[in-house]
C-alpha cells in the first residue's frame, strides 16, 4: 500500500525577524514542540494547529530545539549562555525550572532523549557525554568519545537496543565525528541503565 500525503499545515510562524530552530515530537501523542526564535517554546496540536502551551524566554536565546523528556512531564533547553534549563510541562514560567551551567569547552551540541528514559543525554562539542536526570539535578553517568585534538561531533543519536530480561534497558550512543583533517568517523558507545531508582519513575543509567 502506498502512503498518501495530505496538504501541509501551518503549525507555527516565526515572524519576519524570527526563525524556527527545530521541532521534536511530544509531549502528547498528537503534539509537537516547536522552538521559535525569538519567541520561545510552543506545544502545538498537529490536528488543529492550535497552541496548547507556550513559554517565553527572557534574557536567553536557545541554541538547540527543546527536548521532551521521558513521558512528557519535563522539557530541557540549551541556551547561548552555556546554560541548560529543565522545567515541568505544568509550569508557566521557564525561569522556575532547574538551571545547569556548563563551561564553554563543554557547551552542549546535542540533547538526546528516549520515551523510555526519564532523563537526557548531553553530548558536547568536545566529545564529553553526560546522562542527567530529567530535572538536571543528578548526573547519572558520564563518559567521553575520546576525540583527538581538533575533532568535533557532527551527529549524535540515542538508539534503543534489545532489552534483555532483568538486564535493564540498553542504548547505543551513535555519533559521527570529524577529525581535524576533515575525515569523518563513526563512533558507537553502549550505555546501560538499571530499572528503578528515579523519583519520577524513570530508569537509572
Amino acid at each position: 500500500d502506498g502512503i498518501e500525503v495530505g496538504e501541509p499545515l501551518m503549525l507555527a510562524r516565526a515572524g519576519a525577524e524570527g526563525a524556527a530552530l527545530g521541532v521534536c515530537m511530544g509531549p502528547g501523542p498528537s503534539q509537537v514542540t516547536c522552538t521559535i526564535l525569538p519567541h520561545g517554546v510552543q506545544v502545538i496540536d498537529v490536528h488543529t494547529s492550535s497552541t496548547k502551551k507556550s513559554w517565553a524566554l527572557r534574557g536567553r536565546r536557545p541554541i538547540l530545539p527543546a527536548a521532551v523528556v521521558g513521558n512528557g512531564e519535563r522539557l530541557v533547553l540549551a541556551c547561548d549562555d552555556n546554560s541548560l534549563i529543565s522545567w515541568k510541562y505544568t509550569e508557566t514560567d521557564v525561569n522556575k525550572g532547574t538551571t545547569l551551567n556548563a563551561d564553554a569547552a563543554s557547551a552542549v551540541k546535542f540533547l538526546l532523549v528516549d520515551p523510555h528514559f526519564a532523563g537526557v543525554v548531553l553530548v558536547s562539542q568536545n566529545g564529553k557525554v553526560r546522562a542527567m536526570s530529567g530535572d538536571l539535578k543528578t548526573e547519572l553517568c558520564s563518559t567521553s568519545l575520546h576525540l583527538p585534538k581538533g575533532a568535533s561531533v557532527l551527529f549524535a543519536e540515542l538508539v534503543p537496543l534489545q532489552d534483555k530480561a532483568g538486564a535493564g534497558r540498553a542504548f547505543a550512543l551513535v555519533a559521527v565525528t570529524k577529525s581535524g583533517n576533515g575525515k569523518a568517523h563513526h563512533v558507537r558507545v553502549q550505555l546501560t541503565c538499571a530499572r528503578g531508582g528515579e523519583e519520577e519513575g524513570g530508569e537509572r543509567w
